[in-house]
């Protein structure tokens, strides 16, 4: 399972696609910030949680914490030779599924409202589209004033 910590400092799924495991998990994180150590906090659905210090972005999760329902993950992050007081980030949660013939586990993204989420980026993102639209012809008028104001004065 592939996750993406963004600007915003939320982790997001890559890989939407449900994945069967038949023993750990193995999960990636892109998108680190340099000279960063970073460990994966997860919470499974018995309030049991797992810590995982990332090496190469990279951590497993034993078959063993694999239990049903939503297992939450978390990302701290603390800065090289430093203590673990760093920042803690929100990731997306995973959705454990036992398949009862085989004995495997299905894993896949908890949320299922990215179309949702999606749908309302589109809007914010025309919203602030909009909105600079709107300082740029404001500023467009400044700079107009602003020349007719220095017209005939000698400014370098």
């Amino acid at each position: 399972m592939k996750y993406k910590l963004l600007r915003n400092q939320k982790g997001v799924i890559l890989t939407r696609q449900p994945e069967v495991v038949s023993d750990d998990l193995w999960i990636i994180f892109s998108g680190l910030p340099e000279n960063m150590n970073a460990e994966a906090v997860f919470k499974n659905s018995n309030n049991n949680e797992l810590y995982r210090a990332l090496q190469d972005g990279a951590c497993m999760i034993p078959r063993d914490f694999l239990k049903i329902g939503e297992i939450t993950v978390r990302l701290a992050l603390y800065p090289d030779g430093r203590n673990r007081d760093g920042r803690v980030n929100a990731c997306e949660s995973i959705e454990v599924v036992l398949l009862s013939k085989s004995g495997d586990i299905l894993v896949q993204p908890a949320a299922f409202d990215l179309p949702d989420k999606m749908v309302q980026t589109e809007l914010d993102l025309a919203e602030i589209i909009d909105e600079m639209t709107t300082v740029t012809a404001r500023l467009d008028r400044l700079e107009q004033k602003l020349s007719q104001l220095l017209e005939g004065y000698d400014v370098e």
